[in-house]
């Protein structure tokens, strides 16, 4: 049930960033969908796009981002993904602390991303810092290799059947969301 109404808050969420319940419900069903194949849960995925929507609308990027994340994530699991979304996103911004200090990504010039996102070159920006993920390590091929090991396949079986858990609490969360309203109210 708990699961079922983080889910709920999550989709509010989208539907408020881009100011459209069809549009915001419909990235989440993307989300939820593109967490069945990846190593991350949804609820990072989620919380990656939505730091991703605070830089860009387009959907490319927006996966783009999402696949750095990952490229992160598979770099060093030690350090989660919530590291890895906060580094990305401090990346953006041209800080290059995080980066280099969680993650030892060194030469990278936060100046020439913050150049490129000034001039509204987001695309750049990420191409720019993918090279960078590439050159340390944080590669596509090292998520690609470890996605069918032992640790990766039990977290996605993991997020997988906690979504589908919550997903099924759906209408037992919405009762339960009445009842404690009326609670509320009385």
């Amino acid at each position: 049930v708990n699961g079922a109404a983080l889910q709920k808050v999550q989709e509010t969420t989208l539907q408020a960033i881009l100011k459209n319940e069809q549009a915001g419900s419909d990235l989440y069903k993307y989300i939820s969908a593109y967490a069945k194949q990846s190593a991350l849960g949804r609820e990072d995925l989620v919380q990656g796009v939505t730091s991703a929507l605070s830089v860009t609308r387009d959907i490319n990027q927006v996966e783009q981002f999402m696949k750095m994340v990952e490229r992160l994530q598979a770099k060093d699991p030690t350090k989660g993904a919530q590291q890895a979304v906060f580094s990305l996103k401090e990346l953006l911004a041209g800080d290059v602390v995080s980066a280099r200090g969680v993650y030892g990504i060194t030469g990278i010039s936060g100046e020439k991303i913050r150049s490129m996102m000034d001039s509204g070159d987001t695309q750049g920006a990420l191409d720019y810092i993918s090279a960078k993920l590439d050159q340390f390590g944080a590669t596509q091929e090292v998520v690609d290799k470890n996605f069918n090991g032992l640790n990766t396949q039990i977290g996605v079986f993991t997020s997988n059947l906690q979504t589908a858990i919550s997903e099924t609490a759906q209408p037992v969360m919405e009762t339960f969301a009445g009842t404690v309203r009326q609670l509320n109210e009385d």
